[in-house]
């Protein structure tokens, strides 16, 4: 009973995590960013302390474990995250039937103790990056995030908008050279994400629009023949 327990607070403690964006990977925790078509993961932590201080859970009642099923419950239920609808709604066939069982008691045990929910998730994943990247300065992971992001984002087509090549097409004088094409794309994503994402920018502005703000970005702020030398 005890492992079938201690599976059932890792599921629930997983569970949480990904509700930040975060999953457990080889004994590690990674942050996962999704926006667009780009997605990758980062990791942020080894450690399993910090990881239950962060969901405001004690790491003393996790390494003592639990002898009933209702502990496990009010483990969970203690968390100032805990969010009543989400458990509630918590797809369990990825459990074995044995772990299905005991989880399937926890609508029940909420109703029964009358649980209510202490946290509302938000829909926004930027909130999520904060908090985490706040939790685990170590990990740096907005420097991380954002860096991975401009790399990956001017390896896809972006809907054919604006890229590497085309950027190449716009100005003959780099004369081929991709790199510095890139080095113009990723200063001009960070001008844009001053203001908003740039997966939002690509999709408000047709292809003409996104050539000619590119370009008098360029002939306005940038030194070509500086970038060539």
């Amino acid at each position: 009973m005890q492992k079938t327990l201690a599976t059932l607070t890792d599921f629930y403690v997983e569970a949480l995590l990904n509700c930040f964006n975060l999953v457990k990977k080889n004994n590690s925790i990674h942050y996962v960013f999704r926006e667009g078509k780009v997605s990758f993961g980062t990791k942020v932590t080894d450690s399993v302390r910090d990881t239950l201080n962060f969901l405001n859970l004690t790491m003393d009642d996790y390494t003592k474990g639990f002898q009933h099923t209702e502990e496990v419950f009010d483990f969970i239920i203690g968390s100032k995250y805990f969010n009543r609808h989400f458990f509630n709604e918590l797809e369990l066939t990825s459990l074995d039937e044995e772990v299905q069982n005991e989880a399937k008691k926890f609508h029940e045990y909420m109703h029964q103790i009358g649980a209510k929910s202490r946290y509302k998730f938000s829909l926004h994943d930027e909130v999520y990056l904060r908090a985490v990247d706040h939790a685990f300065p170590d990990a740096r992971l907005k420097q991380e995030v954002f860096g991975r992001f401009k790399a990956e984002l001017i390896m896809i087509p972006q809907s054919e908008k604006i890229n590497p090549n085309l950027i190449l097409s716009w100005f003959p004088q780099l004369e081929g050279n991709a790199e510095k094409a890139g080095q113009l794309l990723l200063e001009y994503i960070d001008v844009v994400q001053i203001n908003e994402s740039f997966i939002n920018y690509l999709a408000k502005y047709t292809p003409g629009e996104i050539e000619k703000e590119f370009c008098y970005y360029v002939d306005a702020h940038m030194d070509l023949d500086k970038l060539l030398q």
